[in-house]
């Protein structure tokens, strides 16, 4: 058994310990309503704020005329500077919020924000999330496929580690036909003017390409070209190093790769909400020999009510020095998911 399988009970018991907070933020919008709650971040051009009578709710950047708050945050603009600082009003009718810093404060038009992500005292209230399940089944080739997927999410000042994960089985009649399964453990620290440095640990499966199993090391340097309030497109690039098991050989492969990849993402919150995101990453062979491989994938999710959503998943594995006999170079499949995402 994959240890992605396991992931529905983490994931379980990370939404069980979601703790709430104390609600004491401001947030004044443009028609002059004002509401007290809290501030859960703001990225891609909404903030999510949690109240006591209306639950969370997404409020679009444009419709806010001042918020305030003496919780810390960590502060992305659209320059690519980072702040550290909590949020006071500013006196005026110029959409601008004042940020509080330990020996100062400046001065900031709401439009400039990027990223507002609260910095808490607690663990689990620095966490976020998904998990997503899908299932097929056809009946007259007597062919089924389950899969699970997710990721969650941990910001600290200055850093961001993601766990994501994704399994998907395929039986044939009763016996199970094929395994994919990749798993990957990431931390990044952000730098300045868009740029970052990180690294990842993981693992991946492909019964299709021959693959038993693939464990992988990389530290990566990432570069943010355009992040506004809908779209995100980012490259990354670093070396790879791996040890890859498969039926031919009893003792692994060892292999030294160089990894390029690109993602972009869209996000609309305006009703229905709307998610969409693309990642291609490609490995060239440094040594032992010539070899290039690459994966491709694309999600869209809508939400369809309270935080729970429909997904399709579409992937595209190749390598072109797979081992084995009846094995391909190429693996693809698309799957169609329900699941929930939680802040």
């Amino acid at each position: 058994m994959s240890p992605a399988k396991f992931f529905p009970i983490i994931f379980l018991l990370l939404f069980s310990m979601h703790l709430k907070a104390q609600k004491t933020d401001t947030l004044v919008l443009l028609n002059g309503n004002i509401i007290t709650g809290e501030i859960k971040k703001l990225d891609y051009g909404r903030m999510l704020y949690k109240t006591s009578g209306m639950g969370s709710v997404n409020v679009k950047r444009e419709n806010i005329k001042a918020f305030k708050s003496n919780k810390k945050f960590e502060v992305l603009l659209n320059n690519g500077d980072v702040y550290f600082g909590s949020f006071g009003m500013v006196d005026n009718k110029s959409r601008t919020v004042k940020l509080n810093f330990i020996n100062g404060f400046d001065t900031i038009a709401i439009n400039s924000i990027v990223e507002i992500y609260p910095i808490k005292n607690r663990f689990w209230k620095r966490i976020s999330g998904n998990a997503d399940v899908g299932f097929s089944y056809t009946k007259g080739s007597k062919i089924g496929s389950f899969s699970f997927s997710g990721n969650v999410n941990h910001r600290e000042r200055k850093f961001e580690n993601n766990l994501k994960w994704n399994n998907i089985d395929t039986y044939s009649g009763d016996s199970l036909s094929s395994v994919k399964s990749d798993l990957t453990l990431y931390s990044m620290k952000r730098i300045n003017r868009g740029w970052s440095v990180g690294g990842f640990v993981g693992y991946n499966v492909n019964s299709e390409l021959g693959l038993d199993l693939r464990l992988m090391i990389s530290t990566v340097v990432n570069y943010d070209l355009i992040y506004t309030q809908r779209h995100r497109f980012y490259f990354s690039v670093g070396p790879v190093g791996n040890m890859e098991w498969n039926k031919e050989k009893s003792n692994p492969d060892k292999n030294l790769e160089a990894i390029v990849s690109a993602a972009y993402r869209y996000y609309k919150y305006s009703s229905p909400e709307l998610q969409i995101t693309s990642l291609l990453a490609t490995f060239t062979g440094l040594t032992p020999g010539k070899r290039w491989r690459f994966n491709y994938t694309l999600d869209a999710n809508i939400e369809i009510v309270n935080n729970f959503y429909l997904g399709v998943r579409f992937y595209l594995d190749f390598d072109d020095s797979v081992k084995g006999e009846d094995v391909s170079k190429t693996d693809w499949g698309s799957t169609m998911t329900v699941g929930y995402s939680f802040n």
